[in-house]
């Protein structure tokens, strides 16, 4: 999940400077936010969830 955050945060640098070239680029922006923030979501619950079932 960490390699998936780690793209979608690339194409957001890659994407971020040239925003204004097309209308679409706001669109597919905000879809690679969601994307991340589900990510970070994730690998939130993935750590609480292996401490939890790890404690005796």
């Amino acid at each position: 999940m960490q390699g998936s955050k780690q793209t979608l945060e690339g194409f957001v640098k890659e994407l971020e400077p040239i925003i204004d070239q097309d209308i679409d680029h706001k669109y597919v922006l905000q879809t690679i936010k969601i994307g991340i923030e589900v990510s970070k979501a994730v690998m939130k619950w993935s750590n609480n969830a292996i401490n939890e079932l790890e404690e005796k």
